[in-house]
């Protein structure tokens, strides 16, 4: 093996051409941290490989660096993994890539013609040799400054985001250790070490002037700060200098005035046209974060001895202008529980259409102040933490702050939402764009912390006291305020829907988180730089969230279960309409709690330390010593959906059933036999028409059910399906008794499309599997695959015999995928000359091919449609649609055809050679036009009939 085989071996391996763009953006998802696909490893496996090269033979280190700048400026498909490659080398091999720091610089001058997202990753991955190296990090701030002076706003804001990693860089010493086997580079270049804060004074004057740019760069420009200040607490002060005049601009300073916040100003209207200025909650919460974390402690509560988890950090000491910043904070916060809605000029009867100027710019301000009014209950909620206790001034503050936030997002809810129709042509795209992004993707202002404190709040139903010996005390606790608010139905569901909108956006950026993550060099980062640099990017630290929340829903969920129960056997009233609000708020805290935790392994560990042997009563399970921490987490799943289901609560029985499927796909040895069982059962015990419960439950069932059951559960659904279409209707219309049968409660007229399009594309899914362990088999042919497939070809028969024209396209391309199949399945039998046919193929052909074959003839007959209604339709239809059919049938139905005809054409062969007669029952050959039929027709009318009677 040489040298040059080695690179391009590990080139090939990162190309991985089998896997395409999308899969290879899939990868990352979950993916970059358990390294636990197969795919990922094989492109992994490339970098280490070209890692390893690059570190013992210097005769191939230009051409690994010029292959990494290749992809990195053609922003190729498997650029991030170059990137991954190039972010090792600068930890572990500095003096060797300095060496060539001239391919680094060529990057660093083409920021302005590769995406952001690329020039980020890429700069993130050089910073260890940027901490290291003097002249390389004075070249990319010349670079940055440039790009900040730009036109294109993509520019400004990679540059504003490189300024913040590098001010990150300087900041922490880790950077600059060497962590590789190597002599350090500052034998080669000099060592910047910065001495003082005039570093950071030359790269936070370069970031000041990201206060005047667009509206998104100010609000990723405070979320940096903000990460940037913890991180270093240095920094503290020099932002404060920088935030205090730019906060003055939207802060009332006279205390008789009122409103306390200038939201008016966040906005403007130029030319009759809208666009936003500040966003004066990002503001907000970053000024209320940094006072918190570096000067919240006054001396009143110091004297008092109070503990508080924001401290001034040791040898730093509180500037002028930051005293002056927690002053402004601290009455800001005293005027807005004194302050109304009315008080910042939006009531009932202002105009939030978003198809009007004056609508959008109420609207904006709307959203201002409703992130205000976040951030400001997450400071009530760090005072009473604080205080270790709630007094009646805390509790009465945090009611009013509460109830405005409740009557404002009220208000929007309940504004005028044009149509995209309506919309087009009045509205420019750009604003659409902008308040679209608004509402589909909430961000919440709330810290995990107090998320936390307000969920144990939930849970007890009360505040804490201080004292526990003086409860009655009424200087800290009073029935009328703190527990009236605790047990308050919209405080409860307002603390759920800020908990999901964390969750979904640590789940929005799953992706690109995972990208970081790579971009810092993986495992060969120290996990702490790696951390602080994806809090940077706006990584969210949900772990405190977690617990608290998973628990609090569960509590939620399993009470209203049990007062649905309780009611349906005494008569008494269902659940209200709030409390079932409230129980889907739940139940999706959960799925997506659940979703994210399948990222990272501290989730599930920390849950299973909080859990008991007695949780995993009534699943069955190996011994305990097998037990994977996974199955705690499952066994309250497997809980909460038994018992949606039998409160009949299917809408959200659908949400836990998706948080089942998604942890059982990431742990399918562990799960997989339980969560069919659960599946089946749940089935069984289900009569429901909701769709969506249905098909979530059923797809789990066939996952992670062994063969050949999936495939009996199959046939039992689709033989109950076309009982139903057969003996489901009176004469009169009326719909006769349930289907009988295992799964007969779930076969209804609402459900059967959906019921058949899932087994459908699990046979096709199996079909697939089938097809790629035949080309992977290297030691002949394996009599498993025939007896596989004899399973599939009784779930296709009964589908072809309910032929519903709304599955039509999926039952074409599985019976295609099925006839090609086997064919190919006869071909690789043809090949192996002089060796005896196993009989599971004869079987396969003999006595189940030429039954589906017959009822195939007749379903593709029922797809080609009559002449005369063709017509009909082009005149009463839509043309394109029409013709969009069309094509489809023009398609399909010949390949299927064709397949038909190349399978029996391989069987005559195979039989011929081999003596064995493979076609003695086939059906004899026919002219295959496939006419229309007037009886089959009228036939086919009377079934239609009977199945639109009830609607």
């Amino acid at each position: 093996v040489t040298i040059q085989s080695l690179v391009q071996f590990g080139k090939t391996l990162i190309k991985s051409t089998s896997i395409s763009a999308r899969d290879r953006a899939a990868l990352l998802s979950g993916g970059a941290e358990e390294d636990n696909n197969p795919w990922l490893k094989r492109i992994l496996l490339g970098v280490y490989i070209l890692h390893k090269t690059f570190e013992a033979h210097d005769a191939v280190r230009t051409e690994i660096l010029k292959q990494c700048q290749q992809e990195i400026l053609n922003n190729s498909d498997c650029s991030i993994y170059y990137i991954h490659l190039l972010a090792k080398l600068c930890i572990h091999c500095k003096p060797a890539v300095a060496e060539n720091s001239g391919l680094v610089k060529e990057c660093l001058d083409c920021f302005l013609i590769i995406s952001p997202s690329v020039a980020v990753n890429y700069f993130i991955s050089i910073l260890p040799l940027l901490a290291c190296s003097r002249d390389l990090k004075n070249y990319a701030v010349i670079v940055l400054r440039k790009a900040m002076f730009s036109r294109n706003y993509d520019h400004r804001f990679t540059a504003v985001k490189c300024l913040m990693h590098l001010t990150l860089a300087d900041a922490l010493p880790d950077f600059r250790a060497d962590s590789g086997s190597q002599a350090s580079c500052s034998q080669h270049s000099q060592v910047v070490n910065p001495s003082g804060s005039g570093g950071y004074h030359d790269l936070l004057g370069f970031l000041r002037k990201g206060l005047k740019q667009q509206y998104a760069l100010r609000k990723m420009l405070y979320n940096g700060l903000t990460e940037l200040s913890k991180l270093k607490p240095g920094l503290a002060n020099l932002a404060f200098e920088m935030l205090l005049p730019h906060f003055h601009e939207f802060y009332e300073e006279d205390m008789d005035l009122q409103p306390p916040l200038r939201i008016e100003k966040c906005s403007s209207l130029v030319a009759s046209k809208f666009r936003p200025v500040e966003p004066l909650h990002s503001l907000v919460s970053c000024v209320q974060n940094l006072t918190r974390a570096f000067g919240g402690m006054d001396d009143g509560l110091e004297s008092q001895g109070a503990q508080s988890q924001w401290s001034i950090p040791p040898g730093s000491q509180r500037s002028l202008v930051c005293r002056r910043m927690v002053q402004d904070c601290n009455k800001l916060h005293q005027r807005m529980v004194r302050v109304t809605l009315e008080d910042f000029g939006i009531d009932k009867s202002m105009d939030l259409d978003v198809s009007s100027s004056l609508g959008q710019a109420n609207l904006h301000m709307c959203y201002i102040l409703r992130g205000c009014l976040e951030a400001m209950i997450d400071m009530e909620s760090s005072n009473m933490q604080r205080n270790i206790g709630t007094q009646h001034s805390n509790a009465r503050g945090l009611t009013h702050l509460f109830e405005m936030h409740h009557r404002l997002s009220a208000m929007m809810e309940k504004r005028p939402k044009p149509s995209p129709k309506e919309m087009k042509g009045r509205v420019d795209s750009g604003v659409s764009d902008f308040f679209k992004d608004f509402e589909e993707s909430k961000v919440t202002h709330m810290t995990a912390t107090s998320l936390a404190y307000f969920l144990d709040v939930l849970r007890t139903g009360e505040f804490p006291c201080k004292s526990q010996s003086a409860p009655d005390d009424p200087a800290m606790y009073t029935q009328s305020t703190g527990m009236k608010l605790a047990r308050d139905f919209r405080f409860r569901l307002f603390v759920l829907r800020q908990c999901n909108a964390m969750l979904e956006t640590v789940r929005r950026w799953e992706t690109h988180f995972a990208k970081v993550r790579l971009a810092c060099g993986g495992s060969g980062q120290k996990e702490e730089i790696s951390r602080d640099i994806m809090k940077l990017e706006g990584r969210t630290d949900w772990f405190d969230v977690g617990i608290p929340l998973f628990n609090t829903c569960e509590i939620f969920v399993l009470a209203e279960c049990n007062v649905r129960r309780n009611g349906a056997s005494s008569q008494r009233p269902r659940s209200s309409q709030d409390e079932m609000v409230l129980l889907y708020e739940a139940c999706s805290s959960i799925e997506k709690l659940v979703s994210i935790a399948m990222m990272s392994k501290r989730f599930v560990e920390e849950f299973s330390q909080q859990s008991s042997p007695g949780d995993l009563e009534g699943i069955e399970l190996g011994t305990e010593e097998d037990l994977h921490p996974v199955i705690f987490l499952y066994a309250h799943l497997h809980k909460l959906l038994l018992g949606l289901v039998e409160a009949r609560f299917f809408r959200e029985a659908e949400l836990m059933a998706n948080a089942v499927f998604r942890i059982c796909s990431c742990y399918p040895r562990e799960l997989g036999a339980p969560a069919s069982d659960l599946a089946r059962k749940a089935l069984q015990m289900s009569e429901t028409d909701h769709v969506g419960f249905v098909r979530a439950v059923l797809r789990i069932a066939l996952c992670f059910s062994y063969s050949p059951a999936d495939m009996k559960i199959c046939e039992e659904i689709l033989e109950g399906c076309n009982e139903h279409y057969c003996h489901g209707f009176e004469e009169d219309g009326s719909e006769t008794q349930r289907v009988p049968g295992k799964y007969g409660g779930i076969i209804t007229d609402k459900t059967v499309v959906a019921l058949e399009h899932v087994i459908n594309s699990h046979c096709y899914e199996v079909t697939d599997d089938i097809v790629q362990r035949m080309s992977k088999s290297r030691s002949g042919f394996q009599s498993s695959l025939p007896e596989r497939m004899v399973s599939v070809l009784q779930p296709t028969l009964c589908s072809a015999k309910l032929s519903l024209d709304q599955n039509a396209d999926l039952t074409v391309k599985l019976l295609t995928k099925v006839y090609k199949t086997i064919g190919d399945m006869a071909k690789q039998v043809a090949a192996q000359k002089g060796k005896f046919m196993h009989s599971s193929f004869v079987e396969l052909c003999d006595n189940h091919l030429h039954e589906l074959t017959p009822e195939v003839y007749s379903y593709i007959e029922e797809l080609v449609p009559h002449e005369e209604e063709l017509e009909e339709e082009k005149e009463n239809a839509n043309k394109n649609k029409i013709l969009s059919n069309l094509k489809k049938e023009a398609r399909r139905i010949p390949n299927l055809i064709y397949n038909i005809e190349d399978c029996e054409r391989k069987l005559i062969a195979l039989s011929k050679s081999s003596g064995v007669n493979l076609m003695k029952n086939a059906k004899k050959s026919t002219a295959r036009s496939f006419k229309f039929s007037e009886a089959k027709q009228e036939q086919r009318e009377e079934s239609e009939a009977k199945k639109l009677r009830l609607v």
